[in-house]
This record gives structure tokens, C-alpha cells and sequence, in this order.
């Protein structure tokens, strides 16, 4: 199911905003076959952005000065980067690009191959479409982009070291290590904000990023540690399918007929026109 999250904000764009996911055609079938989104843990796509949910330099420098300041025990001095391992491995992600029309770079980014679909949304219909499903968590942001060289992500240096000193100690007390859903559920605001973050250099993605934590779903919806499968309302989420268009006709016809198969043939189905040649 949907839900708010104040450290996951989606302030740039409202409800009504055109998105896209622009996938191949096993991801397109995936989605129909099992009814639900992959959404990929954090951890497992640093091959695409090696600094995703990494601190820009200057959250380095203030984290390295505040632990002087709060004089952190030792024992905590390798928390902060043992915590946000955990955090990436057990949050998962799902990518959509906000724009009111097709990207021709889009087609290119996400395609390995002249062939590929489009699904067609909006941020109000993504909304909609998880809240039948009472397993799952989900919240929706927009991703924000920064010069990791300059510039820092907004977050309480503070508050987020005090809470591993806190942690710690609870954890001596009570003389039981915590879950990584305790860790989760206890500083998750504090790196919520680092995976809603990215590089200037990733701005042409527009990105709505949807995000949930791995620990709501059962171990069944697992796939081995890359991430989970979130079910969703597909009559409601879907709007138009659009088939690449560098795709040959008998792909198209092809998309249609499984589009049909699967009883979506009310969604309207059609190849992009972008490389249409002109007519004067």
C-alpha cells in the first residue's frame, strides 16, 4: 500500500505528472505473468551509479567532524558504514521517468536492443494501483540532484550519530544484536534522503523513484538478494502501452496479442511515432 514518508518527498511534481517505464520485453511479461513491479535493492545496482546512496563529500567531511564533536566510543566508529550497508540491502527500489511526452533518449538508456515497451502512468495511478496490496509498503519521491563534489544532502549529522551511540547502547543492555528491521525501522530517516539523491550528471532521467523496505514482504516474494516483487493493480496502473519504435511490425503484433492474452486489451497498444518520417 501507498504511503507518505516526510524524509521521501515528492515536491516537484503533482499527482496528475505524466511518468514512463521504459523496459524489454521479459521485464513487460514479468509484469504481467506475477501481477507486480521488481523492485531492485539499492545495493545491487552500483554497477549502473557506483555513488547510489553514497554521502557526497562534504556529508563526509561534517560526519568525520561531528564524530570529533560527539566524541563517538570506538565501538560505534564503524556503525555509521556498517548501518548503511544494511539500509541498502534491505531497501528496494522501482525507477519511473517523469515527462508529458516520450524521451527518445529513454528508448535508448533502458533498451539493449532495438526492441523494447513503454508503460504509460501517471504519479496519482502508481498511487492508486498499490492499495490492494496490504503486504507491502510503498512510498513515491522524486529523486534530487546534486553536485556530489560541492554540495551536500540535507540531513541532521547530530541526530543521525546520536541515534548509532543510542542504538549501541540498547544493544549492551539488552545484550541481543539487532534485526536489520530494528535498524531499519530506527534510522531510516536519516537515510532515506541519501538514496532519493543523485548525481547532477543523472538529471536527464527525471526520476520518480518508488521505495520499499525489504523487510514488510515475505521470503517466498524474495529473489535471492537482488530484491522483490510488490504486487500491483495493473488495470490501474497501466494507461497506454507504447512498443519501441525501432521495432519491426510482427514485434508489435506481437506485444498486442500478449497485451490481450492477459486481458488488458482495453489498454491502448500502439508503436511510438517518434522516428516517423516526415511529411510535407
Amino acid at each position: 500500500m501507498y504511503e507518505n514518508h516526510k524524509n521521501i518527498r515528492l515536491d516537484l511534481y503533482d499527482n496528475t505528472q505524466v511518468v514512463w517505464r521504459y523496459m524489454d520485453f521479459t521485464k513487460f511479461l514479468s509484469l504481467l505473468e506475477y501481477k507486480a513491479l521488481f523492485f531492485c535493492s539499492c545495493s545491487s545496482i552500483k554497477d549502473m551509479d557506483p555513488f547510489e546512496g553514497e554521502y557526497p563529500k562534504k556529508n563526509l567531511r561534517k560526519l568525520q567532524d561531528k564524530k570529533q564533536i560527539i566524541k563517538l566510543p570506538s565501538e560505534c566508529s564503524k556503525k555509521p558504514w556498517e548501518y548503511r550497508k544494511k539500509f541498502l540491502e534491505n531497501v528496494c527500489i522501482n525507477c519511473w521517468h517523469a515527462n508529458d511526452t516520450e524521451n527518445a533518449a529513454m528508448w535508448k538508456v533502458y533498451l539493449s536492443s532495438n526492441d523494447g515497451i513503454a508503460i504509460k502512468s501517471t504519479i496519482q495511478n502508481i498511487k492508486d494501483a498499490f492499495n490492494s496490496n496490504n503486504q507491502d509498503v510503498v512510498f513515491i519521491g522524486n529523486i534530487n540532484y546534486n553536485d556530489y563534489d560541492f554540495n551536500d544532502i540535507e540531513m541532521n549529522h547530530n541526530a543521525y550519530l546520536q541515534d548509532i551511540v543510542d542504538l549501541t547502547n540498547e544493544e549492551k543492555k539488552s545484550k541481543k544484536k539487532f534485526s536489520d528491521a530494528d535498524i531499519l525501522n530506527k534510522l531510516a530517516k536519516h537515510y532515506y534522503p541519501l538514496i532519493m539523491s543523485k548525481r547532477k550528471e543523472f538529471e536527464y532521467g527525471k526520476e520518480i523513484r518508488l521505495v520499499s523496505p525489504i523487510h514488510q514482504e515475505t521470503k517466498e516474494k524474495r529473489v535471492k538478494n537482488t530484491g522483490k516483487f510488490v504486487s500491483v493493480d495493473l488495470d490501474i496502473l497501466i494507461d497506454e502501452i507504447i512498443v519501441s519504435p525501432s521495432s519491426q511490425q510482427w514485434y508489435v503484433d506481437l506485444v498486442k496479442d500478449v497485451v490481450k492474452s492477459y486481458n488488458l486489451g482495453n489498454k491502448k497498444t500502439y508503436q511510438s511515432k517518434i522516428y516517423e518520417k516526415f511529411d510535407k
